[in-house]
């Protein structure tokens, strides 16, 4: 040690490099010309990964984006500064009255799209809180819409000739229906204000509102037992 040191007084305890670098370095000239560092194995391994590309993919998350908030929005029904969720719930009524329709004549291919469209639904809601940090936003009525579509479902049962009746008697079903979800919705008792208080996440906001119409469907079903339209 000792004569190392005494041979290369110019080379520092703690550098590697030769004394011919470390005098080198000193010069002006050096900073302004470097020597080309060599690449390590290390440098070479990254050069083989796949290129990313960036403005693909926000370009990308932009269009999903935009996708989501318009089925989370309901085609932009939720933007309205006037009663969004009620609003939201019309497309609803004649949602719910297609698919009782079909449901009539296929049950299991329009079950399986009513099931497709909620997860697309829950898929939005996912979506339109991460990207706007929120939760139960007004803006959201995708659940206003697929909760009211569910109220239809006892006619399939227990009047289905309402299906093909005349335009009255189909406009008061659709009335009635509408009616009956906003009241629950709106009132949420039992589970669906337990959903509503403690379920903090997108399946929370969704969910209060297919449970308020399972609790709309299963008073329409006890108004077509004790009511006349049962026979229909």
């Amino acid at each position: 040690r000792i004569l190392s040191s005494t041979r290369h007084p110019e080379r520092s305890e703690g550098s590697s490099l030769p004394p011919v670098i470390l005098s080198a370095a000193k010069d002006p000239l050096f900073k302004l010309n470097p020597p080309l560092r060599v690449p390590d194995r290390e440098s070479n391994l990254h050069r083989n990964e796949p290129r990313r590309w960036p403005a693909m993919t926000r370009i990308s998350t932009r269009i999903t984006t935009g996708i989501a908030n318009l089925i989370a929005t309901a085609g932009g029904l939720g933007l309205s500064p006037f009663a969004p969720g009620t609003l939201g719930s019309i497309p609803g009524v004649f949602l719910g009255l297609w698919l009782a329709r079909g449901l009539s004549e296929n049950p299991l291919f329009y079950a399986t799209l009513w099931l497709g469209f909620t997860a697309i639904g829950l898929w939005s809601v996912i979506v339109f809180e991460h990207a706007h940090a929120t939760h139960d936003d007004q803006r959201i009525v995708i659940d206003e819409v697929m909760g009211q579509s569910l109220v239809f479902l006892p006619v399939v049962f227990l009047a289905p000739k309402l299906l093909t009746a005349d335009s009255l008697h189909q406009t008061v079903l659709g009335l009635l229906a509408f009616t009956l979800f906003r009241l629950f919705d709106i009132w949420k008792p039992g589970p669906i204000g337990s959903i509503d208080r403690e379920m903090h996440s997108p399946l929370g906001t969704y969910l209060d509102d297919l449970v308020a119409g399972v609790f709309a469907a299963l008073t329409l079903s006890l108004l077509f037992i004790f009511h006349s339209w049962k026979i229909m």
